[in-house]
This record gives C-alpha cells, sequence and structure tokens, in this order.
C-alpha cells in the first residue's frame, strides 16, 4: 500500500471540504481537536509545514477560527467534563491557534493564544478538582503536554520571547499541580484506569516529558507502575485498563498496550538501564500481537504503528520498524476499503481518516512523533 498517494487523495478532498461544523462527528465537540475543527486545522497545519505549502494555511485558518467562535459561546455542558482540556476542552483551541500564529509570523496572535492557556493553566491551580480531570485528554496532564508542544514549536526570534515566558510560567505552575497530584505512592482503585488517555500513565508520561523519568516523584512513581504490570500464561506483559473495566481496548492508545509502549520507550531513552529497555520491549511485544480492530490513531492501528516504530527507534530492531510499517499499511486499507464512512469519520483526528492520513505524512517525512501529546522532534534515527 503506497502511502503517498493517500494523503494526497485526503488533502484533495480536505481542500474542497466546506468549513462547517455541522459536518463533523455527532460525537465531537465542535472544537475540539480530538474529532473538532481544531483537530482539522491542527492536520492542515501539519500538511502546510512538511509540505512546503502555504495555500494549506488558509483553510486551516478558517477551521480554527471556526473553533473559536464555537468555543467563545461554549458552555461548560457543551464541552463534557472538561472545558479546559486539550485534545477536548479550550487549550487545544489555544494550541491550534498559536501554531497558525507562529507559522504566520503572528507573534501578538501567538501570545494572545498562550496567554489562554497560561489563564487555563491558572484556573487547573485555583479550582483544583474542580477545574477538571488530571488526564491526558481532558485534564491537567494533557495541557502540559500542549505548553511542552509550543515550547519546541515556537520560531527563536525575539518577538516571541513574550509568548515563550508566558508558556514557562504556564508549564511551572501545570506541571507542579499535577507533581502535586503524584506527591504519594499509587494505589487504584476498582475503577481508576491505568491508560494513556485517562489514567495514570499518561499522567506520569506528562510528568516525565516535563521532568524528566529521573525525578523522584517521576521515577517512584514509574517504579510502582511497572509493579502493576501483569503476566499471562504465555508470558505477555500487560497493564488493563481498569481493575474492573471493560478489557476490549487492552490494544489501543487510549486504555491499553500502545499508550503503555509509548512509556515505556520513553523511559529507557532518558534512564537506559536493562531493566526498562527489557519492559519496553516485553510492552511492544504485547502492543504488536494485540494490534487490530480499527484503524485509527486513537483506538486502532495508526496509534500502535507509532508506538511499534517508536519501539524500532529506541532499540534498533528492524523488524519491528517493518512491522509498525505494515500496521500503518493495513489503517489505509481499511480506510479506503470502507465505503460506509461519513463525512464525520473523514474530518476526525483522532477517531477518524485524517489520524490515519497525518501518521503516514509524518512517516513519508521521516518523523515519528505522537501527534500533540509530545514534543515534535527531530526525525528519529534510520530515516
Amino acid at each position: 500500500m503506497a502511502l503517498r498517494p493517500f494523503v494526497e487523495r485526503v488533502i484533495a478532498r480536505l481542500r474542497t471540504t466546506p468549513v462547517d461544523l455541522s459536518r463533523l462527528s455527532d460525537e465531537s465537540a465542535p472544537g475540539s481537536i480530538f474529532s473538532g475543527a481544531s483537530g482539522v486545522a491542527f492536520f492542515l497545519h501539519e500538511a502546510a509545514r512538511l509540505r512546503r505549502d502555504e495555500t494549506l494555511l488558509e483553510p486551516a485558518r478558517r477551521w480554527s477560527e471556526a473553533a473559536r467562535e464555537w468555543a467563545a459561546r461554549a458552555t461548560r455542558e457543551d464541552w463534557g467534563r472538561c472545558p479546559y482540556g486539550f485534545l477536548v476542552g479550550d487549550t487545544g483551541v489555544a494550541y491550534v491557534d498559536a501554531l497558525l500564529g507562529a507559522r504566520r509570523g503572528d507573534h501578538e496572535r501567538a501570545l494572545a493564544a498562550v496567554t489562554r492557556i497560561d489563564e487555563v493553566s491558572d484556573a487547573f491551580g485555583r479550582e483544583g478538582p474542580a477545574a477538571g480531570p488530571t488526564e491526558i485528554v481532558c485534564g491537567s496532564a494533557g495541557v502540559v503536554c500542549a505548553i511542552l508542544d509550543l515550547e519546541v514549536r515556537l520560531p527563536r526570534h525575539a518577538n516571541f520571547d513574550a509568548a515563550r515566558g508566558v508558556l514557562r510560567r504556564a508549564r511551572g505552575r501545570m506541571t507542579a499541580t499535577l507533581a502535586a497530584a503524584y506527591g504519594t505512592p499509587l494505589d487504584p482503585g476498582p475503577g481508576d484506569f491505568l491508560g494513556m488517555a485517562h489514567g495514570v500513565v499518561g499522567e506520569i508520561w506528562a510528568l516525565a516529558l516535563s521532568l524528566g523519568v529521573n525525578h523522584p516523584t517521576v521515577r517512584a512513581r514509574s517504579n510502582e507502575l511497572a509493579a502493576l504490570g501483569e503476566e499471562d500464561q504465555d508470558g505477555f506483559v500487560y497493564w488493563l485498563p481498569s481493575r474492573d473495566g471493560d478489557h476490549s481496548l487492552l490494544g489501543t492508545w487510549c486504555h491499553g498496550m500502545v499508550g503503555h509502549t509509548l512509556f515505556w520507550c520513553e523511559v529507557s531513552r532518558q534512564a537506559g538501564g536493562e531493566d526498562r529497555s527489557r519492559l519496553a520491549a516485553r510492552a511492544a511485544k504485547t502492543a504488536e500481537v494485540l494490534a487490530g480492530g480499527g484503524p485509527t490513531l486513537c483506538c486502532g492501528l495508526a496509534g500502535s504503528s507509532l508506538a511499534l516504530q517508536r519501539y524500532a527507534d529506541t532499540s534498533g530492531d528492524e523488524r519491528a520498524g517493518r512491522r509498525a510499517y505494515d500496521q500503518l499499511a493495513r489503517a489505509v486499507r481499511l480506510v479506503e476499503a470502507d465505503e460506509t464512512a461519513d463525512e464525520g469519520v473523514f474530518l476526525g483526528l483522532w477517531k477518524g481518516t485524517l489520524g490515519v492520513a497525518l501518521v503516514a505524512m509524518y512517516r513519508l517525512h521521516g518523523e515519528r512523533t505522537f501527534p500533540c501529546i509530545e514534543p515534535l522532534a527531530s526525525p528519529r534515527p534510520g530515516h
């Protein structure tokens, strides 16, 4: 399966798609990155950046403006339980707005956007649990990830110094808030999630990116998380999504082994050590075995492909790299074979076609970064 023609078809279709929030998935928060207008704008921004095609910035701007207009009148209920979050929440709207401002060299727009993120970080610190959860998708961990990525992406020009200063303040506040929530040993209850999107590993991931895996809090919680892993009769390691939850998502990014693989590869990359390298290898093997189902970034093969490629890059395992490509190619085939997919599915970033196309586009340009939740990195070894 050739990735490039697929990406070209997706971009061509997106060029002719009207900016209309009614076209989004009925399940989406219309302003969100996850499956809303900010996600469409982010995809177009990334396509413009990677392809050096500035004509894509105008539709990106229009989708971003539509997200901002919706968010300006949205209530807490409109956002669900997370008005301040990143993948779902106002931080995501501001994040994309900051990217587009930076892309156009508009430092005032970038500053206004990161100031909104700073206000969100203040709300989390001021309101405590009432502000929202601590998770990646809707909560404070996701805000930390947004800040870290923007710190890398903002131009190294004096005009953006003020925006970078605001981000440093917000990052310090948000990281401290999240670290405080992990100041005591892990003791997950029956209903507590352990996965990346809504649970423990995603929150420790954000701390690991911000503070480093050798920070005392991160190191202690990582060791405790490792001890919570289980092993089946065939020797595969896994972490259940929750003690009493639905285990059908065990092979996914959101609740399962794809997210855990990304985390343990990051720990291995930063800290080294035979034990952590072995744990990353075992997590990747389980994720590979469990891969299947749909094609998407959140819950399917596109996300799994990125995690398996991350293990290949971290370990030098060429076989894992081939399997990562095979998974992505299968995701593309599934998308192109689904004649029933509606426009809402097409426009979805984390649960739709745009997410699969984004992973394919990243791979074509030698990038391995998991979108949004980790800082944009230079091309990894071997590509």
